[in-house]
């Protein structure tokens, strides 16, 4: 133990640059601080803290070994930490950013299933689109649909999602049932902003007009809610993700077309920041999610 009671101490003199800074960080009085420092180098052998000028001044071997001891001793501060929350019930609220689309799948039911399981964990979500930084935000987990670019993040595939082509029968009845190639060509599309251009590219090249043409000629949206009641009011067909627009089909507001079209998957992750420990409520939502949702969602 004494050991680490030397450790502090050294590595809180170089974080303060005092030796009074460090006593007053460690409640301990300036004399029992360099008292430690002093028992320190004795037992390794060198200085580590020149104290020949009025600053202290850390040799190259204090350096050293100063990231060592603070490594060593964040190690040690988070298996206590462990310890804590293996001993306390789990509490604590957790930031979580969605997109719309998932209001219409069992998301918001595996929250009170869980909240069930863990009354003392409370929710703050956030119901946003993609672009949602979660290190500068201080956001816990994020649904995010498509590819992952932040290597300060780790992703946990939830589910590959489908886009479709869909209708309202009002719009069916006025228009006819559109063909994949008239469909492009007399403009009637409703598309998401938000889709990867690629997709989008390979869409509008899809028609029998040679004609180039770009997002000016469709109807546009960059909100998952916002398309599906676009083409519930009969705007036009939308291209959207399957399980945005399954109640839909149930309730018979959207008609799927083309079901056999070969089209894009994207992926649905979980992402959250990478650390080397996690919270123990973070880490119990986690588990939680990654073993229910997948399935919730393929029994929708």
């Amino acid at each position: 133990m004494s050991k680490f009671i030397q450790y502090r101490a050294f590595v809180a003199i170089v974080d303060n640059g005092s030796v009074s800074g460090a006593g007053k960080q460690l409640h301990a009085s300036p004399s029992a601080i360099s008292k430690q420092l002093s028992k320190l180098e004795a037992d390794v052998g060198t200085q580590l803290i020149d104290r020949s000028t009025h600053a202290l001044s850390v040799t190259r071997l204090g350096q050293e070994f100063y990231h060592r001891c603070k490594d060593i001793l964040q190690h040690v501060d988070e298996a206590e930490l462990i310890l804590r929350n293996e001993r306390e019930t789990p509490s604590g609220k957790l930031s979580i950013s969605f997109a719309p689309l998932l209001i219409n799948t069992p998301f918001l039911a595996l929250l009170e299933e869980f909240n069930t399981l863990y009354p003392d964990i409370k929710f703050d979500l956030s119901m946003t689109g993609q672009n949602v930084d979660l290190v500068e935000d201080n956001i816990d987990f994020a649904f995010r649909v498509g590819e992952l670019n932040d290597s300060r993040l780790t992703a946990i595939l939830m589910q590959k999602l489908k886009l479709c082509f869909c209708a309202s029968p009002a719009y069916i009845k006025k228009h006819g049932k559109p063909s994949m190639a008239n469909l492009i060509a007399k403009q009637q599309l409703i598309i998401p902003t938000f889709t990867k251009a690629s997709i989008i590219n390979h869409l509008l090249q899809m028609g029998d007009d040679a004609r180039p043409k770009d997002l000016r000629h469709f109807h546009t949206t960059d909100g998952e809610y916002a398309l599906d009641e676009m083409a519930c009011a009969g705007l036009g067909v939308s291209l959207t993700l399957d399980i945005s627009v399954k109640e839909y089909f149930k309730q018979g507001r959207l008609i799927q077309l083309f079901p056999r079209q070969k089209l894009p998957t994207q992926d649905l992750n979980l992402i959250y920041h990478r650390r080397e420990y996690m919270p123990e409520n973070m880490r119990l939502f986690k588990d939680f999610i990654k073993e229910r949702f997948p399935i919730a969602l393929k029994a929708m």
